[in-house]
């Protein structure tokens, strides 16, 4: 069967749920009366398919050229070998039916997909880059335990005890309700700074951070570094490297080497 511009443009249509009610009504029972049209139809959802299941998007227009650097070095990376194998599968049941002709046009369309899914696959991935940098150092130099200090305050010890355990939620409620204790033991706005900001609540880990430098002038690089990683995590860059680069870096922090590496690829 040989798939003219027309074609091709009602099968996105209908796959995109573009069409009227009688539109689609007639499209559907073309498809049961032509096994051709209907297998072109499948081949266009397994595009979809594996374009969907790689949650792949080309939402950014725009890339500077160390960007697309960086995702032409992406293209030899493992996920693209299997995803060029995902691509490898759909050409062979696009044209490996030699009775058929296609048209110039349906075949630059295959191309162009195959093509779209490579490098938006590689976007993906770039935009991916600074998570992948978060997992990469979120659980470095934790706060302190005042446990192992001998510390005897029971409400610090389930505090560590649940936030080794990542019960978060267990922290935030017991650290929220402690009160006064927070002055005692300031670490104790660390721990919540860094539960909320495991579940996902920027402001008030950034408060919680703020607090902590207000009552403590110890552990203040400590501070900047989990501060660092909210924004690292929240993708606004820019403050993080703003944060980052508050660290002492004369030797006072441990992490020196992992905020000088943090930096640079934030460049």
């Amino acid at each position: 069967m040989s798939i003219d511009e027309r074609t091709a443009a009602r099968i996105d249509d209908y796959l995109n749920d573009k069409l009227s009610k009688s539109e689609r009504k007639k499209f559907e029972s073309e498809l049961k009366s032509n096994p051709e049209l209907a297998d072109e139809l499948k081949i266009q959802e397994n595009l979809l398919q594996i374009i969907g299941e790689r949650g792949i998007t080309t939402s950014r227009s725009s890339f500077s050229k160390e960007a697309i650097d960086e995702v032409a070095g992406f293209l030899s990376g493992d996920e693209m070998t299997r995803i060029r194998k995902d691509i490898e599968e759909i050409n062979d049941r696009y044209n490996g039916k030699t009775s058929k002709t296609r048209t110039l046009f349906y075949q630059i369309t295959g191309i162009a997909a195959s093509v779209l899914i490579l490098l938006s696959l590689g976007l993906t991935l770039l935009l991916n880059k600074n998570g992948d940098l978060y997992s990469q150092y979120k659980d470095k130099y934790q706060p302190i335990s005042m446990v192992e200090r001998s510390e005897t305050e029971s409400a610090l010890s389930i505090v560590e005890k649940n936030f080794n355990e990542k019960q978060f939620a267990k922290v935030i409620s017991i650290t929220s309700a402690s009160g006064d204790l927070k002055f005692k033991y300031p670490v104790m706005l660390l721990y919540q700074g860094i539960a909320y900001r495991e579940l996902g609540e920027y402001p008030n880990a950034l408060e919680s951070f703020s607090e902590f430098g207000l009552i403590s002038d110890l552990d203040t690089n400590l501070m900047y570094w989990h501060q660092g990683l909210v924004y690292l995590k929240a993708d606004d860059l820019e403050k993080a490297r703003e944060t980052f680069s508050k660290i002492d870096q004369n030797g006072s922090f441990k992490g020196e080497a992992d905020v000088k590496e943090i930096l640079d690829s934030l460049k």
